[in-house]
């Protein structure tokens, strides 16, 4: 594994087989998108994502770090695995788990599968609900979901 520097003081890891491809294409540059940093390089007006450039188009980070471009921590995803890997965002529910909102007095969980929210249930509390949303995101999206912490 070698290290790329970007800008802001981070670096990107990718591993020694792509090191001189990466680092020769241009000068790569940290850039902060939602809920992580990704390398980013720009050439012709073009910006190149560093873990797309190794892998190609339609990837996902396992790790969540979009610094980590090492090949163990890249696969190929589509775009509902990718977005069932992404980490609730602030503000996105009423709920402090992900997929989960309150309406009225009960809790719905919802699960977003090719650009739809498919409804799950109303469920009396804020855990269960959680919980349908575990299980359905296990069963469709496997490996790439991102599931609720139900201690």
């Amino acid at each position: 594994m070698k290290l790329i520097p970007l800008t802001q003081g981070l670096f990107a890891k990718v591993d020694d087989e792509d090191f001189e491809r990466v680092v020769n294409f241009g000068r790569w540059r940290a850039v902060h998108i939602r809920h992580t940093f990704y390398a980013v390089c720009t050439k012709l007006g073009i910006q190149f994502y560093m873990h797309r450039f190794i892998m190609g188009d339609k990837v996902d980070h396992a790790s969540r770090d979009g610094l980590d471009n090492q090949k163990n921590n890249l696969r190929k995803a589509t775009s509902s695995q990718n977005a069932a890997n992404k980490p609730k965002q602030e503000g996105e529910y009423t709920s402090k788990y992900k997929g989960v909102n309150r309406k009225g007095n009960r809790w719905i969980a919802r699960l977003g599968v090719d650009n739809t929210r498919v409804a799950l249930g109303v469920f009396s509390t804020e855990e269960e609900a959680a919980k349908a949303y575990n299980e359905a995101a296990k069963k469709q999206f496997g490996e790439f979901a991102l599931l609720n912490d139900l201690c």
